[in-house]
């Protein structure tokens, strides 16, 4: 059966109740479901992996995890290990992840296209061409997740490395684009929970790019030079960068707060 969800008024949308229903004239709801519960649930999907696997790796085998082999192979200490290395290196957190990403893809693909439709609802009309932009980003971001997942350094580096890239990219645009749509270009007044929502997405963002560009430099000096420690740095800006990748998905909790899924 084909849906559509919608948030447009007029299409699909119950004023009264604000849920999104399928547009079908003999569509009868078997399933409503809060969107700001599905999005804590999908958001905790990689959030529980990703904290749990580090705190393996910590427990289990702490120097296999944090020691780092360097160019001239020397082997020096660090005290935290990148979560690239993390899934990289061990069994279980690999699966754990892996498992993660696969149930939640389906429901970030969805939330892509609902913020093409919320966009689309809230947006002045002459900028509703970056919609489609914003929606092409999310879908980038996603893909590359999946492959930067399933497609490891070691079978594929070229795939890996091009994921990485696209995945990066595309979740600094996505992000950018989208805070400065609902910033500057609404033709309606923000709710409470939307102006909060916007106020989260502009400190994650920058916290995530800034994070994001530091540990590209960090990650050179530990090439170059291969200090103790260094590599520590590196695995903390990755850590920020993840989460507040998650933290800014999962701000939709306030874009949605008062809609329903209704299948």
């Amino acid at each position: 059966m084909n849906y559509k969800y919608d948030l447009l008024e007029g299409s699909g949308i119950d004023k009264e109740n604000e849920e999104v229903y399928p547009s079908s004239p003999r569509f009868r709801p078997l399933v409503k479901i809060p969107f700001r519960h599905l999005i804590r649930l999908v958001v905790s999907l990689p959030l529980i992996p990703f904290l749990v696997n580090i705190a393996y790796v910590l427990y289990v085998n702490f120097d296999e995890a944090t020691n780092t082999l360097c160019y001239d192979h020397r082997v020096i200490n660090n005290y935290l290990p990148s979560f690239s290395a993390v899934i990289g290196l061990f069994e279980f957190p690999r699966a754990f992840w892996n498992t993660a990403v696969a149930l939640h893809a389906a429901p970030r693909f969805l939330f892509v296209t609902m913020t093409y439709s919320y966009l689309d609802y809230i947006i002045l009309p002459k900028y509703k061409k970056w919609n489609r932009v914003v929606v092409f980003l999310g879908f980038v971001e996603n893909f590359g997740l999946i492959l930067l997942t399933y497609v490891s350094s070691k079978a594929n580096f070229p795939v890996h490395m091009w994921s990485f890239v696209s995945f990066i990219l595309a979740s600094e645009f996505y992000m950018l684009i989208y805070c400065l749509l609902l910033h500057k270009c609404r033709a309606i007044l923000p709710t409470s929970t939307e102006t909060k929502s916007l106020r989260i997405k502009w400190r994650l963002m920058i916290m995530n790019i800034c994070s994001a560009i530091l540990s590209g430099f960090i990650y050179v000096r530990h090439v170059t030079y291969c200090e103790p420690g260094v590599y520590t740095l590196f695995a903390i800006c990755e850590y920020v960068v993840v989460l507040t990748n998650m933290g800014y998905h999962g701000s939709a909790y306030w874009d949605f707060y008062d809609r329903n899924l209704v299948i």
